[in-house]
């Protein structure tokens, strides 16, 4: 069984601090066959800085680590673009400049009124529940138009504002209220063909798997069959984080297949 984690940060992310030999020794030790170095691309502060600069390295660093490891691992060059719609055509150019395997596409950022931060910034104790229910509904816009019209390969972290809104904020909101976003999200995920990631960061938490069970249980009944798994690893010792748990309820309800991408096509695993 190949177990692909198709979303990984090395030290090339700001917020992340492991090299990646340090990911490949960790990913050899817990049985990772299939790494995507997906470094951050957060196009919100590309007027402020180089942001692409960092990308190159990521990239130059996986050349790197093919030669040593390419006998053990199959190491995808990634990247996971934040916001593109900001800044479409910095986007456009970003995703072209190098031969990835495998886009990200995510939203981090919210522009709501005053509140111009990505929302891991956003103190959401002190936004009131009409102000935080616009949120919400904001990024589910911001998703929409994220489909509709940039080109990626996985939709990343379907419920990671609910990470703060919920976890680190305790506001209690309750995200079934937003069941008919979440549908209307999920068919249009399916109609553009990307992979739905369940991402594993938050397990062992309050916060769990980034979406619910429920919401990958909606995903299937409207016909979704294409899923990664991701560990949004930011230190080398979470990569595979949760997985096992991860792949018991994607069996649950009849998926046995995981995704991974090479040359941005998708290749299939059995689990």
């Amino acid at each position: 069984m190949l177990i692909a984690d198709m979303h990984i940060h090395s030290n090339n992310s700001h917020d992340a601090v492991s090299s990646l030999s340090e990911i490949c020794d960790s990913a050899i030790k817990k049985g990772i066959k299939v790494l995507a170095i997906t470094d951050h691309l957060d196009v919100v502060y590309c007027e402020r800085s180089d942001v692409f600069s960092c990308i190159r390295s990521s990239y130059s660093d996986v050349v790197r680590a093919r030669e040593k490891y390419g006998n053990e691992l199959d190491i995808l060059a990634g990247i996971e673009i934040g916001d593109p719609l900001m800044y479409p055509e910095f986007s456009k150019e970003c995703a072209n400049a190098l031969d990835y395997d495998v886009i990200i596409g995510s939203v981090h950022t919210v522009c709501l009124d005053d509140c111009t931060d990505p929302y891991s910034m956003v103190d959401f104790s002190r936004m009131d529940a009409e102000f935080l229910h616009r949120f919400i509904h904001k990024y589910f816009d911001e998703l929409c138009g994220m489909l509709a019209d940039y080109d990626f390969d996985i939709f990343a972290h379907l419920t990671c504002p609910f990470r703060y809104i919920n976890g680190k904020y305790g506001r209690d909101v309750d995200i079934r209220k937003y069941a008919d976003r979440i549908d209307d999200v999920l068919r249009r995920v399916i109609e553009k063909g990307v992979a739905l990631e369940v991402n594993t960061s938050g397990y062992g938490t309050s916060v769990g798997f980034m979406p619910d069970e429920w919401i990958v249980e909606r995903y299937v009944s409207f016909g979704g069959k294409k899923v990664t798994l991701g560990s949004d690893a930011h230190i080398a010792d979470n990569i595979g984080k949760g997985f096992d748990a991860a792949i018991q309820m994607l069996k649950r309800h009849g998926i046995d297949y995981i995704y991974s991408f090479k040359k941005r096509k998708p290749v299939i695993h059995e689990i």
